[in-house]
């Protein structure tokens, strides 16, 4: 796959089959036009839409012929998105780009489900989703679930929910994207309610895994008075505070989880300077023994267990309506549960799924 070459003038001829016998006028208003000649034979073979414009006794079949190409005017059709269709069931694979922006590639799948020919797309559409993957955590880039759940992607769309829930740090909002999730997710509604509301969850236990792991020191120590109290959790928050993660609750939406592990490797170890208690009686005493690693070994195991126990949403499962995996029909192996939360996973089953969504 390569880039387009551009066209010298607007309105040149696209030539796409050197036989074609549809022209394909595209472009409204004021965009400058463009026409494609295609094959109908083409066309009709991966596209039923397609074969019942073109042999179904439509206008658009009458008097086809290469040598006087029938001209087919679709003006309510993204021109680009149009042409790209056409370059790829026409296998002119060195004009199919490696890269499409977010609405590029969105407006493609809306465009190949209207002339239901997304299976022809599907292997460039796993290229142009991993090529955007690292910006799905950006506002927005949950368009991606059109493409995904679209061109039916599982891995795709496995790994796209676990990003959404485990790493994005702000809000899933479905306003952004209402019209192409619509069109493309029956259910979109209730993804979109159960990506969010797990990834609140998961960031409820991350902030729970700052506060743990200093509860030792705030309810161990039996020695009194209890000075080391202060000092250990001063020292504590003041670590956080340098590698910019205090207080928690001003940074936990700016953060992926990812982000959040780098900086807790860059701690420095928390040793208390001096112990007003016995070390017997004190959780400072293990904090003096471990050299002060001991918290921040712990903060690491906690986020490694939370982003390796997080998974993705089974596309199977939330399409049939099905909790549990099952060997024959999941094309992503996972867990029983399609998703690391309680609670329902399919269009099916929404009051179940609404019980464990009261922090959507």
């Amino acid at each position: 796959m390569g880039d387009p070459e551009p066209s010298d003038t607007a309105s040149e001829m696209i030539v796409l089959h050197k036989h074609g016998d549809v022209i394909f006028e595209l472009g409204k208003g004021d965009e400058p036009p463009a026409r494609l000649l295609v094959s109908s034979h083409v066309l009709t073979m991966v596209s039923p839409v397609f074969r019942a414009m073109f042999t179904g006794g439509f206008a658009e079949s009458q008097g086809i012929s290469s040598a006087s190409p029938r001209i087919v005017s679709l003006p309510d059709d993204d021109r680009d998105a149009m042409e790209l269709i056409c370059r790829v069931l026409h296998f002119d694979t060195a004009a199919i780009p490696r890269k499409l922006n977010l609405f590029a590639v969105v407006d493609v799948v809306v465009l190949s489900d209207k002339y239901n020919c997304t299976a022809a797309l599907r292997p460039y559409g796993m290229v142009w989703i991993a090529a955007l993957m690292d910006e799905a955590c950006d506002e927005g880039f949950e368009r991606l679930l059109v493409v995904a759940y679209g061109l039916d992607l599982p891995e795709s769309f496995f790994n796209l929910t676990r990003e959404l829930m485990l790493e994005r740090p702000v809000r899933i909002r479905k306003t952004l994207w209402y019209y192409e999730s619509a069109m493309i997710i029956p259910d979109h509604e209730l993804l979109l309610k159960k990506l969010e509301t797990q990834r609140m969850e998961n960031r409820k236990q991350i902030i729970a895994i700052f506060d743990d792991v200093i509860a030792p020191a705030i309810k161990g120590c039996q020695y009194q008075p209890r000075g080391c109290l202060l000092h250990i959790t001063g020292i504590y928050y003041v670590a956080l505070g340098n590698i910019g993660l205090w207080p928690l609750s001003d940074h936990i939406h700016e953060m992926t989880l990812q982000e959040i592990r780098d900086k807790v490797s860059e701690m420095y170890p928390i040793v208390p300077i001096w112990l007003p208690c016995h070390p017997d009686l004190c959780p400072c005493g293990s904090l003096v023994a471990s050299g002060g690693m001991e918290i921040k070994k712990t903060l690491s195991r906690a986020l490694e267990d939370l982003f390796d126990q997080c998974e993705g949403l089974c596309l199977d499962c939330w399409k049939e309506g099905r909790k549990l995996y099952d060997e024959e029909k999941c094309r992503v192996e996972h867990r029983n549960s399609s998703s690391s939360s309680s609670g329902s996973l399919s269009p099916q089953t929404g009051n179940e799924y609404d019980s464990d969504s009261s922090n959507a």
